[in-house]
């Protein structure tokens, strides 16, 4: 099959090239489409109970969407700041997408009147004076309401809250307040906060590290290319295949209508680094052919008909790596996985078809001859004789160090944990993650929980469950500043009795609660909608929660849930919801895509392996230096606390894909040098000093196009890199090593293989 793509790419190279041109001007189309989107609900399955309980609560109770504008000065109560936080507010209250702006200088509160009770502004002008200010500070700072709520303790940070309408188009709006913010920057520092802007950092995290990371790729290649090569199209060609791998895979994301994350962006990395092989050996394999003194086009056929084979092994073995991606139920993990074995399939397709086609038009590389083994060369080939001799010698003693490696990595595998919380991924001392740092400290956190509770609401034996339920939050660690219609009812309680605080308690009757709701409802029509529902029969408690680390977040979930059930008595329904949730089933899909994943991977590599060795053992032993990879990967992520994240869940299913490679390449010289007549022990030496310098180079250079990542603007992605180059190191290290001494145990123990 591959004589006749070779004999059909060499007949008609004009015709394959228009394709290749059509195809890549087809997928360039839908650049416009690509977007990118860091919206943590769009990650879980259209299903997802998190998700559709969080859209239930923001429709019903108002809207979920939300940003926060927090202004820094060192007294943010004097007349210059105050001014400016009221204009800010004003401003922000004049978008159209805004339903309700909550600030210290534009917010309701109840006040007792003559008449009862009346919704009222918190100021109808700003304090002027030194003592109108001071007053002010006094007040709010005095009031649990607003202390730590929408001012620090310290008086040093506010907060400007503004809810979204429903239909909000949240990029639009973001793009609006940051236009308002930077009016006003200086001498006092605004942060913007909320999903919108968590979107934007990341969108131009990404554009920043897409223009530092591909030339970084780039640059490593041309080197790699540069010295394996030293001509113009043995570096050209290779970047070339990639650079259309990439056109067409991103264009694929984009004509499946698919945002780009955090995951899919690092795509072309990736395919630089892993690509750039296949045609390597195809050009490789080129060169030798023209030495051995065959003209251009049979070189070609040659170098595609007996390159192909293993080419495509490589290539395939990578392809279910990044296919087992496929068994997550995690969206962006999904598409990763598809686009990147597409781009992998394109890539060696692009090898065997367009790289012949462009040589053609070259003249014949001139081949720069071997005048002797250089330095280096003559450095690896003494340590792969050594390592020889080693396997062949210490065989015990070597599965004796393995297998106590194994047991202390494995050991550490429980202690794995999870992190789903997007604020994490940014590093320390970002823009982004310094204002959340902040957001937790001063105010409690970004985020927080929805809890609807079902019932009578204004029953005052509900009533009371919903306050004894906000102290019981209100002391559960990470979860700060409860708020509920019990609150309210007690403010307006005082209200009433001429601000008396022993008449802060709720009203003993449903008909005085009814009373109380009447009268408020009176005088601000939108003042309760975030608390309950028309009816009475529903009634929202938020609660704000630190941006911490997702295992400290699953134990307030499980607090909260028990704090539900110890204050509410079985007939009233409590749902508890909001980000917490969400992040807590990332975090119970990130573990099942780790094991999903690296099953699927370590299935598909074996039976691949064993169908062509067509032996169950070949496959079993081929795989062997994998799984110990793997079990080396976790155990590190155990021991230094590591956390599995959106990035490094893949890692043992890639490490599969690329790392199985190495094994493959040495069992097949393996199996050669035994049909040349050789004994198991020859066979093993001859194939660990003839391949064993390849793959060592090869797993270097696929190792460092991951560690560019390390440049990232994020922790999680350099992590991610630094990993699966260490994956390289390990698994090239167990192709000649793990293998042949099993290999030599096996032919010992239970006769050749």
């Amino acid at each position: 099959m591959l004589k006749k793509l070779a004999k059909a790419v060499l007949k008609y190279p004009v015709v394959f090239l228009v394709i290749i041109i059509a195809i890549t001007v087809f997928f360039l189309q839908f650049f416009p489409r690509l977007r990118i989107n860091s919206d943590i609900t769009t990650m879980l399955p259209s299903n997802s109970k998190a998700v559709e309980t969080e859209k239930e609560i923001g429709e019903r109770f108002g809207g979920a969407n939300f940003v926060i504008a927090m202004v820094e000065s060192d007294d943010i109560f004097n007349s210059r700041t105050l001014r400016k936080i009221d204009a800010v507010s004003a401003e922000f209250k004049d978008l159209a997408d805004v339903s309700e702006i909550l600030g210290i200088t534009r917010m309701d509160e109840i006040k007792g009147t003559e008449m009862g009770l009346e919704v009222k502004p918190i100021r109808e002008k700003l304090p002027q004076t030194k003592a109108e200010i001071e007053s002010f500070r006094r007040y709010l700072l005095g009031d649990k309401r607003y202390r730590g709520i929408f001012v620090s303790p310290d008086s040093k940070y506010t907060v400007v809250i503004t809810r979204l309408s429903s239909a909000a188009n949240e990029s639009e709006v973001a793009e609006s307040l940051e236009k308002i913010i930077a009016k006003y920057q200086g001498p006092e520092k605004i942060y913007l906060l909320g999903p919108p802007f968590i979107t934007r950092t990341l969108q131009g995290y990404l554009i920043k590290d897409l223009r530092i990371l591909l030339p970084v790729a780039a640059g490593l290649i041309v080197l790699v290319l540069y010295f394996s090569f030293g001509t113009l199209p043995g570096v050209l060609l290779p970047l070339l295949t990639v650079g259309l791998s990439t056109i067409w895979t991103m264009g694929l994301i984009g004509w499946l209508n698919e945002p780009l994350t955090l995951i899919t962006t690092i795509l072309p990395v990736i395919l630089f680094s892993v690509g750039t092989a296949y045609a390597l050996h195809i050009i490789a394999r080129y060169d030798e052919e023209i030495i051995n003194g065959l003209e251009k086009k049979e070189a070609l056929e040659k170098a595609i008909s007996s390159t192909g084979v293993p080419v495509f092994l490589a290539a395939i073995t990578t392809v279910f790596g990044f296919v087992s991606n496929l068994f997550t139920s995690l969206r962006p993990i999904k598409v990763f996985g598809l686009a990147s074995a597409f781009g992998v399939v394109i890539s060696f397709l692009l090898a065997l078809i367009f790289v012949p086609v462009i040589l053609l038009w070259f003249p014949k590389p001139r081949i720069r001859e071997k005048t002797g083994k250089t330095e280096e060369s003559r450095i690896m080939a003494g340590f792969l004789k050594a390592l020889s001799g080693i396997v062949a010698r210490r065989k015990t003693a070597i599965v004796i160090v393995m297998m106590l490696l194994m047991a202390f990595m494995a050991s550490a595998i429980p202690r794995i944990t999870t992190e789903s919380n997007f604020v994490q991924y940014f590093k320390k001392g970002s823009g982004i993650r310094t204002a959340h740092d902040i957001m937790d400290e001063r105010f409690g956190g970004t985020f927080g929980f929805d809890i609807v509770i079902k019932g009578d609401i204004l029953d005052p034996a509900v009533m009371g469950q919903i306050e004894k339920f906000g102290q019981a939050l209100g002391g559960i660690e990470n979860v700060n500043y409860p708020q509920s219609i019990a609150d309210v009812l007690k403010d307006a309680n005082k209200a009433l009795n001429e601000g008396d605080p022993k008449y802060e308690v709720l009203p003993q009757t449903r008909e005085a609660a009814a009373q109380i709701m009447l009268l408020m409802s009176m005088s601000s029509s939108s003042f309760l909608n975030n608390l309950i529902t028309a009816d009475y029969r529903e009634a929202h408690i938020t609660a704000r929660v630190s941006s911490v680390r997702t295992k400290l977040l699953k134990k307030a979930i499980k607090q909260v849930q028990e704090a539900a059930a110890k204050c509410f008595e079985p007939g009233t329904e409590v749902v508890v919801s909001g980000t917490p949730l969400i992040i807590d089933e990332v975090q119970k899909l990130l573990i099942s895509n780790q094991f999903s994943s690296l099953i699927a991977a370590f299935i598909s590599v074996i039976l691949i392996i064993t169908l062509i060795y067509r032996t169950p053992t070949s496959g079993a032993f081929a795989s062997m230096p994998i799984f110990l990879t793997v079990i080396m990967i976790l155990g590190i992520m155990g021991w230094l606390g590591i956390p599995l994240d959106m990035a490094n869940t893949m890692c043992g299913s890639i490490a599969v894909g690329i790392g199985i490679d190495y094994s493959c390449h040495f069992f097949a010289r393996y199996k050669e040098e035994r049909k040349k007549g050789a004994t198991r022990s020859q066979g093993v030496e001859s194939a660990i000093r003839s391949v064993g310098a390849p793959i060592f180079y090869n797993a270097i250079a696929v190792g460092l196009g991951f560690l560019v990542l390390m440049f990232s603007s994020f922790d999680m992605l350099g992590m991610f890199g630094k990993l699966i180059a260490i994956a390289m190191l390990f698994s090239s290290l167990g192709a000649f090593t793990v293998l042949p001494v099993l290999i030599l145990i096996k032919g010992k123990v239970k006769g050749e293989i």
